[in-house]
């Protein structure tokens, strides 16, 4: 509906009508606000689960994170968000950080149907995932020919990882210098496995 004023017309069953010229206005919805963005930040190569907060949050809405340096795989410089659920003042969603996604400030832009992008600038952090640290390893020993239950404490372990025993002397059937793990679970701070 085009937005201005507009004329009210009301007709009875006889034909006979009355009517009232600009009573009632058309007008554009409020355009969405973003006043916070939590977390602020996620490392790359990672999924994220966010928060946004702020008013005017409609159904339809998309969320993109958008970096000048970043191209998408559609030629973009987007990531788009997934919302999983929304209300008039918050936005909760999952944003994928690929690998190649440049560290630094990225804005987050709301789009709807009936309004035109809204940007919080550099309101969102790419950065880079921290090393992993392994602070120590339980039992501390084990005997040969025998398949050893292990638990390693540490912090900034990701989905994905690989435990390697490593000794330079030693050379596996594969001619690297590792002996298997098998790695069941694990959390970011501590990783259970077995050693064959």
């Amino acid at each position: 509906a085009p937005v201005g004023k507009w004329d009210i017309v009301v007709t009875n069953p006889d034909g006979q009508s009355g009517s009232k010229t600009g009573i009632f206005t058309v007008i554009d919805p409020p355009i969405p606000v973003i006043r916070t963005v939590q977390p602020a930040s996620g490392n790359r190569n990672a999924t994220v689960s966010f928060t946004l907060s702020g008013g005017n949050f409609r159904t339809g809405m998309i969320v993109n994170f958008t970096n000048a340096t970043f191209t998408a795989q559609d030629g973009t410089t987007n990531l788009t968000a997934l919302i999983v659920s929304q209300t008039p003042t918050q936005a909760k969603g999952v944003l994928a950080i690929p690998v190649n996604a440049p560290a630094g400030k990225w804005d987050v832009v709301i789009t709807d149907p009936d309004s035109p992008p809204v940007a919080k600038n550099g309101a969102f952090k790419v950065t880079d995932p921290l090393s992993p640290v392994v602070r120590s390893v339980s039992p501390a020993s084990g005997s040969r020919n025998t398949v050893v239950t292990f638990t390693i404490s540490g912090a900034n372990f990701r989905n994905g990882l690989v435990v390697n025993f490593t000794n330079g002397s030693y050379t596996a059937p594969d001619g690297s210098r590792n002996l298997t793990t098998t790695v069941p679970s694990w959390t970011t701070t501590r990783i259970r496995g077995s050693l064959a």
